[in-house]
C-alpha cells in the first residue's frame, strides 16, 4: 500500500492507495484514521483501485480552520479529481465517514457510482443526541480525550466480541488515543450540526449498501434498516451479532458483501 500526501488549502492530508481498476474512496469514522480500512483496502485492492485518506484532524492530516461534513467532503472531492478526475467512485463510509459520504453525494452526485453506509446513517442527531454529544464534548474539555476514549471505544464493540477479544479491543483504544483533544470536538460539533440527507437515498440514482450491526448502539439496526427502504437500488448486509465495527469484528461477512454488490451491480 502506497502512501503521500496531497495540498488542501495549505493543509497536508495523507492517503493510501493500492490496486488497478476502477475506483473506490473509503473513509473512516470518528476516534479511527485511515489504517481501520487498510484489511479492507487490501482485500479489495487485488481487483480495483482503492484510496483511504486520513480526515483532516485524524493519522497524519492537519485539522483544517473549518470542520463540517460539507468541508471533510469537499476535501474528499479534491482528492478524487486528484487521483482519478471526472470519474465516478464507489464511495464507502464508516460511521461520521457515511456522513461525509453522503454529504458528498450531496454535493456531487455525479462523481459516486456506488454507495455503502458501513455502520452509519442518514438522519440528523435527535435532540437528545446531539445534548449527549454537548456532554461529550464537555467531559473532553474538562478531563481529557484520553479518559473519554477509553470508555467510548470498547463500548463500540458487541459484548460477545469484547469479551472474547480484549486484545483488539485495547489495540484500537490505543489507536484512538492518538487523536488531540481538539479533533475530537471539532467532529462532534460537526456531527451535531449535519443535517438530514435522507433526500440523498431518496433521490439515488446508483446503488446503496447498508452494513448493519444487530448489536449496534451508535446506529441501531431498526433505524439503518428503515432508511434501506429509501434508495431504488438498495441491498443490505446484516450481521446479527455484530456491533459498530464490523470490520474488525466480522471481517470475513463484511468484506465479502461488499465485493459481492460491487460484483451484482457491475461497479467493478
Amino acid at each position: 500500500m502506497h502512501t503521500a500526501y496531497f495540498n488542501y488549502q495549505g493543509q497536508a492530508i495523507r492517503f493510501r492507495t493500492l490496486g488497478q481498476g476502477k475506483p473506490i474512496l473509503l473513509i473512516h469514522g470518528f476516534g479511527e484514521d485511515g489504517a481501520i480500512f487498510e484489511p479492507l483496502g487490501e482485500f479489495l485492492g487485488t481487483q480495483h483501485t482503492v484510496c483511504i485518506p486520513d480526515l483532516p484532524g485524524s493519522g497524519h492530516s492537519h485539522l483544517l480552520p473549518v470542520t463540517t461534513m460539507e468541508s471533510m467532503a469537499e476535501i474528499c472531492l479534491a482528492l478524487m479529481d486528484q487521483q482519478a478526475p471526472g470519474k465516478p467512485w464507489v464511495v464507502i463510509g464508516h460511521s461520521m465517514g457515511g456522513y461525509i459520504a453522503l454529504a458528498l453525494a450531496d454535493q456531487a452526485p455525479n462523481r459516486v457510482a456506488g454507495l455503502a453506509l458501513f455502520h452509519s446513517s442518514a438522519y440528523a442527531d435527535s435532540e437528545e443526541k446531539k445534548a449527549n454529544r454537548q456532554k461529550s464534548i464537555d467531559f473532553i474539555q474538562n478531563h481529557g480525550g484520553g479518559e473519554f476514549l477509553k470508555t467510548m471505544i470498547p463500548g463500540l464493540f458487541a459484548p460477545d466480541f469484547r469479551d472474547a477479544n480484549p486484545h483488539q479491543v485495547e489495540h484500537q483504544t490505543q489507536l484512538a488515543l492518538a487523536l488531540p483533544d481538539t479533533s475530537l470536538i471539532a467532529y462532534y460539533e460537526a456531527m451535531a450540526a449535519r443535517p438530514d440527507r435522507t433526500h440523498v437515498l431518496r433521490n439515488a440514482t446508483w446503488p446503496v449498501l447498508f452494513i448493519v450491526g444487530g448489536q449496534d448502539q451508535a446506529v441501531p439496526a431498526a433505524a439503518a434498516l428503515e432508511q434501506a427502504a429509501l434508495p431504488d437500488k438498495a441491498s443490505v448486509c446484516l450481521m446479527e451479532e455484530v456491533g459498530h465495527l464490523g470490520m474488525i469484528e466480522a471481517p470475513e461477512t463484511s468484506f465479502p458483501a461488499i465485493e459481492s454488490w460491487l460484483q451484482h451491480w457491475s461497479l467493478v
